[in-house]
């Protein structure tokens, strides 16, 4: 029997066939490269420049993306200077201190350019244009939101405005429906505050702080509308820093003052509740719920207003100094132009007074004299310090200041005792 033993492949023709598929994945590798497309460099929908040969580690797609992210962020800024810095093989484009990108010989060789600084130049001015078209586009575009956002806002405040006219209405709604449920406002027993008057304080206060509330509304629109442009930005801030610094550093005084804003606080409440009780008690005895033997119900209410303005005039000139520690503060300086005020409106009852004076100690006239005194004529029938009171030919009682003595003549009986004694002098002399 004959056996036949099955032989194996030449060694030889392994070495052929890798050398043949090495051959073939070369040449696929480089139809691959010859095919791939060059990395561009966009800027919004505009391609600035491409790049077709990578740079060390990085690749072609890579410094595209670098080059990209940097020319976005420029957009937002200010526009810079194009510099372009020379290096052995390379230039560096950059736009004030962003750096854009390194354009080496090969990215000229690719590009089909002479040499390498016209074609650096060129990307320069393709990032110029870019930049500047970019910017002018995203000019407009803010411009236009900006425009949006102030007619938004406005319509915003609108309703606004007319939520707050529907809450106004409310309000007054409310306060008349209370009717008698906002009583007086008092401490114990005194009354501070009349019903009425409660119930218009409330009404008061409402209406003040629906204003204070449009303001507002208002104040925000206008600051917002500002500030939306470069223009005006500027003006927001410093509306915002007169209208805030102000009150930020009164805050700050108001936090150093807080013991003697307490003081004052209880200051003010006593001196309220003293007006009231003196307004309080001369209105009692004027209605006649209270006795008086110094009071005539008659002058009742007028004495009690003096009264009322005594004390807080002396507590501007006397208490505010004590709590304040300071002898020239805003209140002291009040009281003293209000007693200032008062003297000089005090000035012809005082020039009366004088007068007044000098004709009940003289005894020039007398009760029952028959005189022409201020311009008027009739029988005296009283001489006070401020003025005289005359019956006249038709029995009516005439008051005559002093003061007037001043612009009409004066005439006189001549009594007997003045009499001899103007004879006496006479003959003396």
């Amino acid at each position: 029997m004959r056996v036949l033993e099955e032989k194996g492949p030449v060694p030889g023709w392994r070495s052929v066939w890798a050398l043949l598929v090495l051959l073939v994945s070369l040449c696929w590798a480089s139809v691959a490269l010859a095919t791939e497309k060059p990395a561009a460099v966009r800027l919004g929908d505009e391609v600035v420049f491409t790049l077709e040969r990578p740079l060390g580690k990085q690749t072609a797609k890579e410094r595209a993306a670098a080059a990209e992210a940097a020319l976005e962020a420029l957009v937002l800024e200010e526009p810079g200077e194009i510099k372009i810095i020379r290096k052995p093989g390379s230039s560096l484009l950059q736009v004030g201190s962003t750096t854009i990108v390194e354009l080496t010989e090969e990215d000229q060789i690719a590009e089909g350019r002479a040499d390498l600084e016209s074609y650096v130049s060129e990307v320069a001015m393709k990032v110029r244009s870019g930049l500047e078209r970019e910017q002018r586009r995203s000019r407009i575009a803010r411009r236009v939101l900006s425009i949006s956002s102030v007619v938004f806002l406005g319509l915003i405040a609108l309703l606004l405005l007319r939520a707050v006219r529907t809450w106004a209405r409310s309000a007054d709604e409310w306060v008349d429906a209370q009717g008698d449920r906002i009583g007086a406002l008092r401490i114990h027993t005194v009354e501070l505050m009349h019903p009425a008057a409660a119930r218009e304080a409330v009404r008061i206060g409402t209406q003040g702080a629906l204003w204070l509330l449009r303001f507002g509304i208002l104040y925000a629109w206008g600051l917002l509308t500002l500030s939306l442009f470069d223009s005006t930005r500027a003006l927001a801030q410093r509306m915002t820093g007169r209208l805030f610094s102000p009150g930020a550093e009164f805050l700050e005084r108001l936090g150093a003052q807080v013991p003697i804003l307490v003081a004052f606080l209880i200051g003010a409440v006593v001196l309220l509740i003293a007006v009231r009780f003196a307004l309080a008690y001369f209105a009692a005895i004027e209605k006649g719920e209270v006795d008086s033997d110094w009071a005539r119900p008659e002058t009742a209410r007028v004495t009690g207003r003096l009264v009322a303005f005594g004390i807080v005039l002396g507590a501007m000139l006397f208490v505010v100094p004590l709590l304040t520690g300071k002898d020239d503060g805003l209140l002291t300086r009040v009281g003293v132009l209000a007693l200032g005020a008062v003297a000089l409106a005090l000035t012809p009852l005082w020039a009366s007074c004088a007068l007044g004076i000098r004709l009940v100690y003289a005894r020039h006239i007398r009760v029952g004299d028959f005189v022409v005194y201020g311009g008027h004529a009739g029988r005296v029938l009283e001489v006070g310090l401020f003025d005289i009171t005359l019956i006249d030919d038709e029995d009516m009682s005439v008051r005559v200041p002093h003061l007037m003595s001043l612009w009409h003549v004066t005439r006189a009986p001549v009594h007997r005792r003045e009499r001899r004694e103007r004879v006496r002098r006479g003959r003396e002399r």
